[in-house]
């Protein structure tokens, strides 16, 4: 038997490592979704052509990837836990891996991955990490068990029938997904063994729940002195116990604080006394000795290295490009790369191997555990501005950009879009489209649709919400939700023929005729005779009237027997139909009317500790859609922010209406987490 070896790298790398994000001159053009063409690339927007052809037509499987995250160091006591991952995945169930961030979740499924035997999962071993919708997720890992001659969008119910049976093995390393997103996938990965590896339970009642906490406290002297690379005196140890408690002994705040106290001249007393004036940090997910940690590793930085953090958090994906790093910081190429080694000692920083071994193709990711807070802390909108003028640049100059840059690309729209820059919108939007709809990532295009036309809507600028409106249209009639389709393209109609758009409006009428070709014909009915004139047969010959009985038949057992089980057979039939139809009216009424309820989004301090930001996620069903949302008379979107004085909390009322009138009311109320961290 061969031995197989994985590559260190995730699926979403792996794919956009083929792609070139904005391909103005020429490339695949073309997407197509079951007997549906998307052509792309027109500057008006979208095309929409009846293809000949399924989509699938052509689909088939690629040979097996092996794909898995960078080896990590050694572990310290997780031999229990790497066991029963071992054993879980092994018998092809779903393990649940969860615990703060900090504590070594993803350490553990990368040692996983190294530890187990690879033949196990003939179809493969694909690692995804990095926010996805789940959408998005069941199209990127159809594009890693199977190919195509041109480039297929797939629906959840033909990804649920190509990836159901595969033997392979999927590890999800916080990609952002709760239980009712998870659940599709799970479905769709019916025969796999899945690791999902996240703060929280992501999947209670679908398989085995591994929960992560800090080191036992031998476990965490052993870790402090390892990574000090120093055997410390005896009177240091309470020292050290102390650090430990104080960092809760999770893994990853032990190894960076003990990383930073090797390269320092301070002493272990000097570093406690530090580490009890330094901040808290309750985002998503981390545990609250992050804070501390990092704000003493960022205090011992220079400048330009904490610039380079910044940097890597700003583009918002799982990672850099250390070529745009390099750009944005005017380094030479050797200081450069001392900085990030150094980087790289201290735990904050990790490079990801490429599938080639071209160090041009390396990419530079942050501890998953310090992203978020960085990126909190650290970048501001001056820093985003530089990102965004970064790519605006290289767009306009006509640079293709590496599909390894998409992220970054969409954290900058994100930012345009929050901040009303609709200059710089343009061009990006213009270039994430293409690649978002190329690559099947339809959710995520529809989500950047709709923040380009709220900014341009807020903005006045009619031309590009009209722009948005048309490739939202088309994507929705591409997917087959035909009224909402129709509705947007209609109203795109309309508006570009008030704007004097003779080619955009000529198109969005094309798309329209399109999607009605696909519309479901209408079942004509026979008109039904009245009471008073019954229906008869014109062309058969007159019945003669007589008084005598009609003939008797004599009826065998056989056929009595026959007729009366026909007989019970037609009514449970007609039983079963209306049952369903009374389950499918309830259902249809239940789900027209309008509910909503709201949950949490992240929460994170400012680095001063003077006030604190709760994100609150609208969710809301029922009506026509076309929901808006307004708290306090002011109109949000669905996911809206609150900023709030440190200790205080917050309570309110949130209206969502829906596009047919119908209202309703959610009260929220909650407090500061942080106040209760610091007693």
């Amino acid at each position: 038997m061969v031995k197989r070896f994985s590559t260190q790298r995730d699926v979403l790398s792996n794919i956009l490592d083929a792609y070139q994000v904005y391909d103005a001159g020429g490339g695949e053009n073309k997407i197509t979704i079951e007997r549906l063409q998307v052509h792309l690339g027109q500057p008006s927007g979208v095309s929409l052509a009846l293809g000949r052809v399924h989509a699938l037509s052509t689909v088939r499987r690629r040979p097996p990837l092996y794909l898995s995250p960078p080896r990590p160091p050694a572990l310290v006591n997780r031999s229990t836990e790497l066991q029963t991952l071992n054993k879980t995945v092994s018998d092809f169930k779903v393990a649940d891996l969860n615990g703060p961030d900090g504590a070594g979740k993803s350490s553990l499924a990368a040692a996983l991955i190294h530890d187990l035997d690879l033949d196990l999962f003939p179809d493969g071993v694909v690692f995804v990490t990095g926010r996805i919708q789940y959408q998005d997720l069941l199209q990127a890992l159809f594009e890693s068990f199977y190919e195509s001659s041109t480039p297929v969008k797939i629906t959840p119910h033909q990804a649920h029938t190509y990836l159901y049976n595969l033997r392979a093995l999927v590890i999800l390393d916080d990609v952002g997904l709760g239980p009712k997103q998870i659940d599709p996938i799970l479905d769709a990965l019916g025969n796999a063994a899945v690791l999902i590896v996240s703060p929280e339970r992501t999947a209670p009642g679908r398989g085995n729940a591994i929960s992560l906490k800090g080191l036992p406290r031998q476990q965490a002297l052993e870790l402090f002195e390892r990574a000090l690379k120093k055997k410390p005196p005896p009177s240091e140890r309470s020292i050290i116990e102390q650090i430990c408690t104080l960092l809760n002994n999770m893994p990853l705040p032990i190894t960076c604080v003990a990383a930073q106290a090797a390269q320092s001249q301070d002493s272990l007393t000097k570093l406690l006394t530090d580490l009890r004036e330094r901040k808290f940090w309750a985002g998503p997910g981390g545990d609250l000795s992050i804070g501390p940690s990092l704000e003493q590793i960022v205090l011992s930085l220079d400048e330009v290295d904490r610039r380079i953090m910044t940097l890597i958090a700003a583009f918002y994906g799982p990672s850099a490009s250390p070529e745009v790093l390099r750009a944005l910081t005017n380094l030479s190429a050797a200081d450069f790369r001392e900085r990030t080694e150094r980087l790289q000692r201290l735990g904050l920083l990790h490079i990801l191997a490429p599938r080639s071994r071209r160090k041009s193709n390396q990419r530079l990711a942050l501890a998953p555990a310090y992203r978020q807070a960085v990126r909190t802390w650290l970048v501001d909108d001056k820093t985003r501005l530089e990102i965004v003028n970064y790519y605006t640049t290289r767009l306009n100059r006509g640079d293709e950009l590496p599909g390894d840059e998409l992220p970054g690309l969409l954290g900058a729209i994100q930012d345009c879009a929050s901040n009303g820059w609709l200059t710089p919108l343009k061009p990006l939007v213009r270039a994430a489209d293409h690649g978002l709809a190329w690559l099947g990532w339809w959710a995520e295009w529809q989500h950047v649709l709709d923040l380009t036309r709220r900014a341009a809507q807020a903005g006045g600028d009619r031309a590009l919400e009209a722009w948005a409106m048309h490739q939202m249209g088309s994507l929705l009639g591409a997917l087959g939700v035909f009224e909402r389709a129709l509705h947007l393209l209609r109203s795109t109609l309309n508006m570009r023929q008030a704007l004097g758009d003779e080619a955009g409006a000529a198109l969005s009428a094309h798309n329209l005729q399109v999607l009605e070709q696909l519309l479901p014909a209408p079942v004509e009915q026979e008109p039904s005779a009245t009471p008073h004139e019954p229906k008869t047969d014109e062309t058969a010959p007159p019945q003669q009237e007589t008084d005598a009985p009609p003939p008797q038949t004599r009826v065998g057992w056989r056929v009595r027997l026959r007729r009366i089980v026909l007989a019970t057979l037609a009514a449970l039939v007609i039983l079963t139909i209306g049952s369903f139809g009374l389950w499918y009216a309830l259902r249809s009424d239940e789900e027209a009317e309008l509910s909503a309820y709201w949950k949490f989004g992240d929460a994170w301090n400012a680095l001063d500790n003077e006030t604190w930001t709760q994100q609150i996620i609208i969710v809301a069903a029922g009506g026509d859609g076309d929901y808006v949302y307004s708290v306090k008379g002011q109109t949000v979107d669905e996911m809206f922010a609150i900023l709030l004085p440190f200790c205080d909390g917050s309570q309110g009322m949130i209206q969502v209406q829906s596009g047919d009138g119908q209202t309703v009311q959610i009260e929220y109320e909650f407090d500061s987490p942080f106040c209760r961290g610091l007693e």
